[in-house]
């Protein structure tokens, strides 16, 4: 039990706990992130981050159709991580955000895609004779460039880690990532 919490630390109780009433502590919504995200409001680093027309604006994807589809825009200059963007929205396809994001006045640096961004899509082929096509070939396809797909991270104790370390670098305008803050 001390190894599992020393190795758990902040998940120990959602994921082993000793009592009823931890059980039921550790079922707060968005606990993963509850300390980084306090952190970030103690040191006002969810405020204002202005667009820098001077950098690129790189986006991170996460798919959805039934479930929210979300696009965070990112910015890095000045040794700061800047959260300048949150898109998220259902039952759409992804060229409709693509399409989106093309009218707003940016640079575009790389776009993230997750995973199975690579994972052909049924009814996606353009002819009978086609194979169907990747979400990373769509978008390829109408225009996208500087894609990155994202590998899967096959712990998900290791991608939380990862994003609690990250955050407390991050920068975060509160009006364009209210939805995403509220994530």
């Amino acid at each position: 039990y001390a190894t599992k919490e020393a190795n758990l630390q902040d998940d120990m109780k959602r994921e082993h706990p000793s009592t009823v009433d931890e059980a039921f502590e550790a079922a707060v919504s968005g606990a993963y992130l509850s300390k980084q995200m306090a952190f970030l409001r103690k040191n006002g680093r969810i405020t204002q981050v202005p667009h820098d027309p001077a950098l690129p604006v790189n986006t991170g994807w996460d798919f959805g159709i039934n479930d929210q589809m979300c696009i965070w825009l990112h910015q890095y200059g000045g040794m700061q991580h800047r959260l300048i963007g949150y898109i998220q929205g259902s039952d759409e396809d992804v060229l409709y955000y693509w399409r989106e994001l093309q009218k707003l006045p940016y640079l575009w640096g790389e776009h993230c895609l997750p995973h199975d961004a690579v994972t052909r899509r049924i009814g996606s082929a353009r002819t009978a004779d086609e194979a169907p096509r990747t979400i990373e070939q769509i978008l390829a396809g109408a225009g996208m460039k500087n894609i990155r797909v994202v590998p899967r991270v096959e712990d998900k104790y290791t991608a939380i880690t990862e994003t609690r370390l990250w955050l407390p670098k991050v920068w975060i305008d509160e009006k364009a990532c209210s939805d995403g803050i509220l994530c």
